[in-house]
Parts: structure tokens; C-alpha cells; sequence
């Protein structure tokens, strides 16, 4: 799985500023928290793709506004 990511993430040419995979609450299953410096636009598109190509059960994105 993460090298599928990392092909997306190649392939669009952006950079992961951190990347944080933990355990989750279900086994078998794992918590990706990725962050990138791009616009709004360009993550959404990123998220769509991730739910495409990659086995996920959700993904979300938040802007710099909605973390601070």
C-alpha cells in the first residue's frame, strides 16, 4: 500500500512535508496522516485519486485554517 501512495504522490510530483502511519482502533488496520503543501484544488484531486487506487475505508483533508 504505501507504495502505491508514494506512486501517486510521485507521479503528481508533490512533496510530503510528514508522514505518520499508526494502528488503528480495528485490526488489521492502519492510520495514514500525510502532510503536503499544496492548494485546496490540488489535495482534493489527491484524495479523490487515493480513494481510486488505494484499499481505504475513508479519507479527509483540512486545510491550515481548520488545524491551527
Amino acid at each position: 500500500m504505501l507504495v502505491r501512495l508514494a506512486g501517486i504522490f510521485s507521479r503528481r510530483r508533490i512533496q510530503i512535508v510528514s508522514l505518520n502511519v499508526v494502528a488503528a482502533e480495528v485490526e488489521n488496520m492502519y492510520r495514514f496522516e500525510i502532510v503536503i503543501n499544496e492548494s485546496e484544488a490540488v489535495t482534493v484531486k489527491l484524495v479523490q485519486q487515493i480513494d481510486k487506487q488505494v484499499e481505504v475505508f475513508a479519507s479527509s483533508f483540512f486545510v491550515n485554517e481548520e488545524v491551527s
